[in-house]
């Protein structure tokens, strides 16, 4: 852990992952994204992902610190967020297996209960309800339109210790 954060992980990069960066970002929370392609991985490098807030502001995140091939990671997370589509979702878990601390989760953001086609990992996931509308502008921006909330939670109605 740093500074008493668990180790975090983001494996699949779009609107509502880069909401959630943008939460690390501002509380110094440490994660790591790993990334599975290497054209994605050069593009987040070469400049800073702009957010704008429901307040207006702008921030630029640069995530080159925080950047890594999934094949190349060679450490493992308390959590693993996945931000991808429902029909990939198997993959993700599957690349992200070995990055998982044995005591570790899965943070699942899909809409839907996508947990319930994982009962054999039940007790490694937390499924996660997005309360906000983010979407990328047409100069590139990330727009969060409204403040929202992450919800966690699992599907047998458990709530998951306060990160």
């Amino acid at each position: 852990m740093n500074d008493g954060y668990p180790s975090i992980a983001i494996c699949g990069i779009g609107s509502v992952t880069v909401t959630i960066v943008h939460a690390f970002h501002q509380n110094k929370v440490p994660y790591k994204i790993l990334c599975k392609d290497q054209n994605r991985l050069f593009s987040l490098k070469e400049k800073p992902i702009q957010f704008k807030g429901p307040n207006g502001i702008t921030t630029d995140i640069n995530l080159k610190d925080h950047l890594t091939l999934v094949r190349d990671n060679t450490e493992t997370f308390d959590y693993i967020i996945l931000g991808c589509k429902n029909l990939v979702l198997n993959d993700y878990i599957d690349i992200t297996k070995k990055h998982l601390n044995p005591n570790g989760k899965w943070i699942l953001i899909q809409n839907g209960l996508p947990e319930e086609h994982f009962s054999n990992l039940k007790n490694k996931i937390i499924s996660g309800v997005v309360g906000w509308n983010t979407q990328v502008l047409e100069n590139g921006v990330y727009f969060q339109s409204n403040p929202g909330s992450l919800v966690l939670g699992g599907s047998d109605q458990t709530k998951p210790n306060s990160i």
